[in-house]
Formats: structure tokens, C-alpha cells, sequence
């Protein structure tokens, strides 16, 4: 077996819409239990899946489906009108102080 490491990227990242996970969390305010503690298998996978990651970046439209996703199947009425604010609002240094700490520094 050969494993094949693909060619370093000289890609630019945009780190202005990147989030780490538990600020992102923070975004959904008093929302935030009734999301982490959901029994819906649905919620729960998409919470399993930003918990799987390193940072969330607010800029991909699967986030914003996510997001979608939680209010369509009434996780919590306060989710629809966080929707904005979460997807959209600056995010701040220390919303992003892990990530910048482990992998941008």
C-alpha cells in the first residue's frame, strides 16, 4: 500500500468567517441547551457533525442549512430569529482564539 500526500496548497484562507465550535454555539444564546440536548436524530447529527470539526466556517451553505434545518424541525423558537446573527454577525477574536492559537499561528 502507498499513500500519496497531496501537493502543499498556496491557497489564501480567509479566516474573517471562520468560528471555533463552542462560540458558535454561543450564537444560539438561550437556544443553545434545547440544541445540544435534542433527542431528534436529525438535530443530533448535525450537532455531532460541528462537534467532529476543528472550526465552523459561517461562509458554507451547509451551515446555514443546518441552521435551517434546527428551526424546520422546532429544536427551539428562539433559533428563527438568532438565524442572522448567527450566520451573519462579525465574528470577534475571541470567538476565534483556538483556532487561531492552534493553526493559524
Amino acid at each position: 500500500m502507498s499513500l500519496t500526500i497531496p501537493p502543499q496548497s498556496n491557497a489564501v484562507i480567509d479566516t474573517t468567517r471562520l468560528i471555533d465550535v463552542g462560540p458558535f454555539f454561543d450564537r444560539f444564546k438561550a437556544s443553545k441547551i434545547a440544541v445540544l440536548a435534542s433527542t431528534n436524530g436529525t438535530a443530533r447529527a448535525l450537532v455531532q457533525d460541528v462537534m467532529s470539526r476543528k472550526w465552523i466556517d459561517l461562509s458554507r451553505p451547509d451551515v446555514a442549512q443546518a441552521v435551517d434545518i434546527l428551526i424546520a424541525l422546532n429544536v427551539d423558537p428562539g433559533i428563527a430569529p438568532l438565524k442572522s446573527a448567527i450566520l451573519n454577525d462579525p465574528v470577534t477574536p475571541a470567538e476565534q482564539w483556538a483556532l487561531m492559537k492552534t493553526y493559524f499561528s
